[in-house]
């Protein structure tokens, strides 16, 4: 017969028991738990956002693991042979990654240069398609499909885990600390930003510089908001020359005000092609591979040189505008001065939209002038 002493007795012994299989429980929960470093943005805030981003720098892995001649293998910009040689030894073992022959197939259809660090834009951090904007065709087009692309996506996903991208990535924060501080300061100090919405006559939704270490060049991208403006993205090496650092943040910040006027008036444009011609060889081994990217680019060159100007004197200007002049940039002296114009009557052209028209009839007038010498 059971007793009350010994029912009192077995439930304090019932209790212990459980309270000793719950605290093994829970240290068994604790030592099974990891914590994966995940690799976060490394940015300063402020008129222009300066960062270096994730999925721009995994995307620089796959670049660099598959050949693409638009980034540095070699110490052209200060502090980047460490950087180079660290991917070189951490990722060399995956250069045949499916990804990597992936990128490498793309690459023949135009994925290169602007489009691929362009595409990174409508993804988030996890490489998930943004639900709030839609896939630019022409990095569809360029990219060999949607289909495609998305793949490129997946496996860039798989490619971030299975390399353990984001252990690198975080062992290079002090290096990304200290370009992002640098560019910040750089364009604070000299006022570039100011300068380009002074110019231009308006200001754009943000903008935001995202440093590629290793790359050749910049690029200028924009994403469409809903009160009509851009946020403005460049996408750049960052040269260790303060005035080549500055007219480059100038010209691919200013591909956002000029594209989409080029665009709008094309067909007008278009008329005058036969400019093209004498200089169609030379611009598509330089990726301008049509007369309204060439268009684009003289415009831009012209405009980042007469604001260069400016900052830095016409002896530095007349430097860039004689190199490019050599690089069959023709048309570069016509547009510069015919931008003065603009600059000495602000008050008939308040913006750079206002005065594009007066730039569609100088393409007019040299293509007249080019038909009557032929």
């Amino acid at each position: 017969m059971i007793t009350k002493k010994k029912i009192v007795v077995l439930g304090i012994v019932c209790m212990m028991l459980l309270n000793c299989i719950g605290c093994k429980n829970s240290n068994s929960t604790k030592t099974i738990e990891v914590s994966e470093k995940i690799a976060n943005s490394v940015k300063k805030s402020g008129t222009c956002n300066v960062s270096i981003e994730p999925k721009i720098e995994l995307l620089g892995v796959v670049q660099y693991l598959a050949d693409d001649p638009v980034i540095l293998k070699k110490d052209l910009y200060v502090d980047t042979q460490k950087y180079s040689d660290d991917i070189s030894k951490y990722f060399s073992k995956y250069k045949d990654e499916e990804v990597i022959i992936l990128y490498k197939e793309m690459m023949k259809t135009g994925f290169t240069y602007d489009a691929a660090p362009n595409s990174m834009l409508y993804v988030d951090d996890n490489l998930k398609l943004l639900d709030n904007i839609s896939l630019h065709e022409s990095i569809i087009t360029k990219a060999g499909g949607k289909e495609k692309l998305l793949k490129f996506f997946k496996l860039l996903a798989d490619f971030r885990k299975n390399s353990k991208f984001d252990e690198f990535y975080i062992s290079h924060n002090e290096f990304y600390n200290e370009c992002v501080l640098d560019v910040k300061n750089r364009i604070d100090k000299s006022g570039i930003i100011d300068k380009i919405q002074n110019y231009y006559g308006y200001k754009q939704n943000s903008y935001n510089f995202i440093i590629q270490p290793l790359s050749i060049g910049g690029y200028g991208v924009r994403i469409p908001t809903k009160d009509g403006k851009y946020d403005l993205y460049d996408f750049m090496v960052v040269p260790s020359d303060d005035a080549e650092f500055f007219q480059m943040v100038v010209h691919e910040f200013g591909h956002s005000y000029v594209n989409p006027l080029t665009e709008k008036n094309i067909d007008e444009i278009n008329k005058y092609s036969n400019l093209f011609s004498p200089i169609k060889d030379t611009m598509a081994k330089q990726a301008y591979g049509s007369w309204e990217y060439c268009v684009n680019e003289h415009i831009v060159r012209s405009i980042s040189y007469r604001v260069l100007r400016n900052t830095y004197g016409t002896e530095k200007s007349e430097e860039y505008i004689t190199m490019d002049t050599g690089r069959k940039f023709i048309y570069i002296n016509a547009i510069s001065e015919k931008l003065k114009e603009y600059e000495n009557n602000r008050e008939k052209y308040p913006t750079f939209n206002d005065f594009y028209p007066e730039l569609v009839q100088l393409f007019k007038e040299l293509s007249i002038k080019q038909s009557s010498n032929q």
